[in-house]
Parts: C-alpha cells; structure tokens; sequence
C-alpha cells in the first residue's frame, strides 16, 4: 500500500462564515488508510451511524492558490503552499462511515457553530489505484 494525497475544499457550518480555512490537505500513510478501513468496519459491525476519533494529521489552509488544481504540481510544492498559509484549529476529527470519511474542526478559539468540514470521501478510493483525490 502506498501514500495517498487528499486535496479538497472545506465548508464551515456558519453560511455568514467569512474567514476560515479554506484548503485541506493530508497524506495518508499506509498506517492512516488502514485505521480508517478499520473504523469503516467498527461502524458496519457495531451498527453506529459513524465513529469519530482526534486526528491532528494534514494542514488546514487559508490558501486557495491555483497551483493547488494543478496536476503538475509536485507535493512538496502543495505541502509548502498550504504551510505558509497554515490556520491553527482546535479539536482535529477524523469521522469514518460506514462507506465515507471525512475530517472536521473548528476555527481556533470558535465554538462548534463554526464547525469546519471536508466533503465526505468515498472509502473505496482508499483501495483504487489513484493516488490523488481533490475536490475543488
């Protein structure tokens, strides 16, 4: 199994919401893909709607830079965009589903009613042979 890059967008809860991050990004290690299969199973078994746990992984960026929709460019050069236009966030969730995942936080020192969220991704892409997944 090897490294899978995420690149999507992020939603806050708030619609008058103007100044949070808007750019998620994280490398899924071989370790971090097969904990999330792990919990999409605990879910299906346990019949739970979903299971949440802290995960403090990836960088949740103000940056919104086109470079980011390129194809061409190189992963550092992504990881580099988004550190330098990191935002601080409390309480880093990993959500997993029974066939989706999903990361949540909220903005640093905003309540839930600023709750930041990525859009659902597919469980399966965890096993395709594509390495990146964006959703702009």
């Amino acid at each position: 199994m090897k490294s899978k890059l995420i690149i999507t967008n992020v939603d806050c809860i708030y619609e008058h919401a103007s100044d949070f991050p808007r750019t998620f990004f994280i490398e899924l290690t071989p370790d971090i893909q097969r904990r999330i299969k792990q919990l999409s199973m605990l879910v299906k078994l346990s019949e739970v709607y979903n299971i949440e746990e802290f995960h403090s992984c990836g960088f949740w960026s103000n940056s919104e830079s086109d470079m980011l929709r390129s194809k061409q460019a190189s992963t550092n050069d992504i990881r580099s965009t988004l550190a330098q236009h990191q935002t601080n966030v409390e309480c880093p969730l990993l959500s997993v589903q029974r066939d989706t995942f999903g990361w949540t936080r909220s903005p640093k020192h905003c309540g839930d009613h600023m709750l930041l969220m990525t859009p659902r991704i597919p469980i399966d892409f965890l096993d395709k042979n594509d390495s990146l997944f964006t959703n702009f």
